[in-house]
Parts: C-alpha cells; sequence; structure tokens
C-alpha cells in the first residue's frame, strides 16, 4: 500500500524539535497520512479493537449481574467469591488489552518505520512483516518497562516518574534501530541525558492534551451516568437503581465508544514517543543531518 499523501512534501522524522514542535508535528504527521494510517489500523487493530471492546462490555454486563444482588454489600465473602467465579473473564480481558495495545503499538511503529525507509511511502507488507518479527519484543519490553515503573512507584513515587519519562522513547529504538530489549533498556538512559526535564515537560503537556480529547469521548458515558444516577436517588427504595447502570445497553455502547476512542488517541501517543526518540537521538548522533548534508553532496 503506497502512502495516500505522497503528494506532500516528506515528513522528516531525523531532526531536533522544540517542545512546542514535537507536539503539533505529531499532529502533522498523522493529518499528512491519514488516509494510510487508518487503512492499517483498522486492517491490523480492528480486529483486536472488537474483540477487546466485546469482552470489556461483557466483563462490565457480568459486574453488573454481581453487584445487583443485595448480597453482595451485605457479605464481604459473597462478593469476593462472586468475583473470582468469573476470574476467566478478567484473565480474558488481561490478555486482549495487551495484545490490543501490542499490535497497536507495533502497527504505528512500523508504519512510521516503513515511510522513512521508503522515502514517503508506506508499505503494508513491511507492517505485516514487522508485527510477526516484533510482537514478542514488543512484549518483553513492555513488561520489562512496567515492572521497573511499578517498584520506581513504589519507591516513593519520584523514581517511578523518573524511569517512566527515561524508559517511553525504548519502544522507538526498539523498532527504528532493530535493537534487542536489554540494548533498548541501557541505551535509553543515555538517550536522555541531559534532556530529562524537557522530555517530562513535553509528555506532560502532551498527556493533558490527550486527556482533554479522551474526556471528549467519555462525555456521553459520563453525561449518561449522571443522569442515571440522579433518577436513581428519586428511587431510593429500589436498591438495584444504581447497579442496573452496569447492565444499560445505552452505558455500555457509550463506554465503548469511550474505550474506542482511547484507542484512537493511541495513535498520537506512539507517534509522538517516536517523534520524542528522534529528537533525542538527533542531539547525539546528528544522523538526520548527516543525511541532509549527504543528499545535498549528491
Amino acid at each position: 500500500m503506497e502512502n495516500l499523501s505522497s503528494n506532500q512534501p516528506q515528513f522528516a522524522f531525523r531532526k531536533e524539535r522544540e517542545f512546542g514542535e514535537i507536539i503539533s508535528d505529531t499532529f502533522s504527521f498523522f493529518t499528512q497520512n491519514y488516509k494510510s494510517i487508518l487503512n492499517l489500523f483498522l486492517k491490523f487493530v480492528g480486529p483486536f479493537i472488537l474483540l477487546s471492546i466485546f469482552v470489556t462490555t461483557y466483563y462490565q454486563y457480568k459486574m453488573g449481574d454481581v453487584f445487583s444482588d443485595i448480597t453482595t454489600f451485605t457479605d464481604p465473602d459473597s462478593a469476593i467469591s462472586a468475583i473470582l467465579g468469573d476470574s476467566w473473564i478478567i484473565i480474558l480481558l488481561f490478555v486482549v488489552s495487551i495484545a490490543t495495545n501490542i499490535v497497536l503499538y507495533g502497527t504505528i511503529l512500523h508504519i512510521i518505520k516503513s515511510y522513512i525507509k521508503n522515502n514517503g511511502e508506506i508499505l503494508e507488507k513491511d507492517i505485516s512483516q514487522g508485527l510477526k518479527k516484533d510482537f514478542w519484543r514488543l512484549l518483553g519490553y513492555l513488561a520489562l518497562t512496567t515492572i521497573v515503573g511499578i517498584v520506581g512507584f513504589m519507591l516513593c513515587f519520584i523514581p517511578g516518574i523518573y524511569l517512566t519519562v527515561v524508559l517511553a522513547p525504548g519502544i522507538a529504538l526498539l523498532i527504528m534501530e532493530n535493537e534487542s530489549i536489554s540494548e533498548a533498556f541501557t541505551k535509553c538512559f543515555t538517550l536522555i541525558k541531559n534532556n530529562w526535564w524537557i522530555t517530562f515537560a513535553t509528555f506532560f503537556v502532551f498527556g493533558i492534551l490527550i486527556a482533554i480529547l479522551g474526556f471528549i469521548f467519555q462525555l456521553p458515558a459520563f453525561v449518561f451516568s449522571m443522569v442515571e444516577g440522579f433518577t436513581a436517588i428519586e428511587q431510593a427504595s429500589d436498591p438495584n437503581a444504581v447497579t442496573g447502570l452496569y447492565q444499560n445497553w445505552v452505558y455500555l455502547l457509550f463506554t465503548a465508544i469511550g474505550s474506542l476512542g482511547q484507542l484512537f488517541l493511541s495513535i498520537f501517543t506512539v507517534i509522538m514517543i517516536v517523534l520524542v526518540y528522534f529528537n533525542l537521538s538527533e542531539k547525539q548522533d546528528f544522523t538526520g543531518t548527516y543525511e541532509q548534508i549527504d543528499q545535498i553532496g549528491n
């Protein structure tokens, strides 16, 4: 599949960017190539998203069953037993969520890698082959960094923030430079040297922006739950008035839309992380600068 926006000037990844440029260029790359990105996103990630939304909706519906039983609130042992009885759903939800995120990250990362390798064209075979080759490496790296981050947050919180910022560009390093998990993990600490604060600021501001956009997708479910909550207060004599929300198909539909919106916004998060990686790499290695000099010479 060729980049459907190939008439646009080629987007330069390997360059230094200021704080604001990283954020604005994240959206610029998407808007220049949105047709190719969305086509490939739906093809490779779409089935996982549908499965994820189905499992999440079913889990919420089953939790509605649990909490609709009045004994859940009066007998803690009964509540625990009911939840453990559906533990297979929780395990399935966990596995599907991880697989969805791995495929999502891998798809966007390989879209960008294909774009760079093919001078502005995105080839479907690159994404297909890349996902097969790198699925387990991405899983291993994300598992490792998640464990390290959790330990960091347990150690007085601040180390967790520091390590999260340091290790985030590693997924880009893993794919773009074809590094091993251990090499990507180690190089992140060298890459971030003297640039931790500006990288943290980029992640922080971008995170706020994505949270605001994400709330827009969550707004229908939030408004609906508020309306149902006020109605439940008026119907206080009905013990299922509040818990019945989790089995209301309108609410479940709205939460599914919210989940879909969050996954869509993850596209921009991955693009931003790649831009952060190339920005940090360029500050150290000047790879993009040398490439531009070679092109001028040619």
